[in-house]
């Protein structure tokens, strides 16, 4: 498997993973706005590019976050996304380490947004051709964070989701914060609800091409936040069983697109 750390004149980064002979071959790009601050790693993609024959996967570190340079903002977020799309098909991206250019990227492009990814990833794509995206699939999302958004969900399940992002905002200020450098406390905001860029609001003829897959034992979202979904217009909701919030959820999604 061959592993490139991309990059923007932005300052933006993106890993690379793919088996291709060489990056002209790539017949399939998988763009993913992993979750925050868990990311797949060049190990998961593995068992993938092994059966998917000229496929390609980019993980976004978002401005402000880990590679990338910037500060974290829930827009730049969300521009993160459009940015590396447009990069891709206009030939700007560049291999960090050989200064080498990338060709335009002319061919399919899947977007996934794993878990805290599907907020941003569903924002962007009022920057974003739909003729650009194939498919779009969201794996355990947490992509409506709003009270507003959220006005039918059970107040204890809200009252408990709150509190789970209280102890995960306390966490990732012990442990990552050097790496997700968000001087505007922004994260915290978004994970209560209470930020209004955070609200996702999405092209209604992108709500076609959106695919949910959802861990029937997730603790961490509860079901009533997907059902909100509908909000948005999606509804092409599988519910897996046996799985809780994991990445695995991505595998099946792949899966079942490459049937």
């Amino acid at each position: 498997m061959k592993e490139q750390l991309l990059q923007t004149n932005q300052g933006l980064r993106a890993h690379l993973y793919h088996n291709a002979d060489n990056f002209e071959n790539i017949e399939t790009i998988f763009i993913l706005a992993p979750g925050m601050p868990n990311y797949p790693e060049k190990e998961f993609f593995e068992p993938l590019l092994s059966k998917l024959q000229n496929a390609a996967f980019v993980v976004v570190y978002y401005y402000g976050y880990w590679f990338s340079s910037g500060k974290f903002s829930i827009e730049n977020s969300a521009n993160s996304i459009s940015d590396i799309i447009i990069a891709l098909r206009g030939g700007m991206l560049s291999d960090v380490f050989s200064e080498n250019n990338l060709p335009k990227y002319l061919q399919k492009i899947n977007l996934i947004g794993y878990s805290f990814g599907a907020n941003p990833l569903l924002n962007s794509l009022k920057k974003i051709n739909y003729e650009n995206i194939n498919n779009i699939i969201l794996a355990a999302p947490l992509c409506l964070v709003a009270d507003s958004q959220t006005a039918t969900i059970d107040d204890k399940i809200l009252l408990d989701f709150k509190k789970y992002n209280v102890d995960f905002c306390n966490f990732i200020a012990r442990g990552y914060s050097e790496l997700i450098r968000d001087d505007s406390n922004m994260l915290k905001t978004h994970l209560q609800g209470t930020n209004k860029e955070s609200v996702v609001k999405i092209p209604q003829v992108f709500a076609d091409k959106i695919i949910v897959y959802y861990g029937a034992k997730d603790e961490m979202i509860k079901r009533p936040f997907i059902d909100a979904l509908s909000i948005l217009d999606i509804t092409n909701i599988n519910v897996v069983e046996n799985i809780g919030h994991s990445k695995k959820l991505i595998l099946q999604a792949i899966s079942d697109l490459d049937r």
